[in-house]
C-alpha cells in the first residue's frame, strides 16, 4: 500500500511539473504576443516625468483610496494610462484579460489600463439602463500585502 502511494504521488508530481511547464510556455507565448502588439511601428515604451497622470488608486485587499500622481508610462507618443487601445487589441488576439501595471516607487503596483470591467450605476435621470460598463483601472497591488512574496510576476518585472 505505502509502494502505490509513492506511485500516486510521483505522478501528481509529474501531471503538476507538466501542467505548470504548459502555463509558462503559454504565457511566454502571450507576452511575447502582446509586445508585438505594443511595439509595432518601432515604438518605444518610456517613462515621461515632465506629464503625471493622478489615480485613485484602491488597495485591492484593504479597499483603502489612495490619490496617487505618477509619470506618465508612454508608447510612443500616446500615454498608456487610461488608454484602453492596446489592451483592447491584445485581447482581440489572445482573449482573456490584458492590464498594464506600471511599477510605483514605495508603493507596489499600479494597474493604469485594463480590459476589466466593473459596473457602475446611471444618473438618476436615465430611466433605459441604470447601470454602465467601465474600464476598472487604478488598482494598486501594495508591495507589504499579503500573498505577493515568491510571485513571479513580480520578481521578472523589468523597468
Amino acid at each position: 500500500a505505502e509502494e502505490d502511494l509513492e506511485h500516486l504521488v510521483r505522478n501528481v508530481r509529474a501531471m503538476c511539473r507538466l501542467q505548470e511547464e504548459m502555463v509558462e510556455n503559454e504565457a511566454m507565448r502571450n507576452l511575447s504576443v502582446a509586445a508585438n502588439v505594443m511595439y509595432r511601428d518601432g515604438m518605444n515604451a518610456f517613462i515621461d516625468s515632465s506629464k503625471e497622470i493622478r489615480f485613485e488608486a484602491v488597495n485591492r485587499f484593504s479597499g483603502e483610496i489612495l490619490p496617487l500622481k505618477v509619470p506618465a508610462l508612454m508608447l510612443g507618443e500616446v500615454a498608456l494610462a487610461d488608454n484602453t487601445q492596446v489592451v483592447d487589441r491584445i485581447q482581440k488576439l489572445l482573449g482573456g484579460i490584458c492590464s498594464v501595471f506600471q511599477r510605483v516607487e514605495g508603493k507596489g503596483l499600479l494597474r493604469i489600463t485594463t480590459t476589466i470591467t466593473r459596473q457602475r450605476p446611471l444618473a438618476n435621470n436615465d430611466h433605459h439602463n441604470r447601470e454602465r460598463r467601465e474600464k476598472s483601472y487604478g488598482n494598486s497591488v501594495a508591495s507589504s500585502e499579503p500573498g505577493n512574496q515568491g510571485n513571479p510576476c513580480r520578481e521578472n518585472l523589468q523597468g
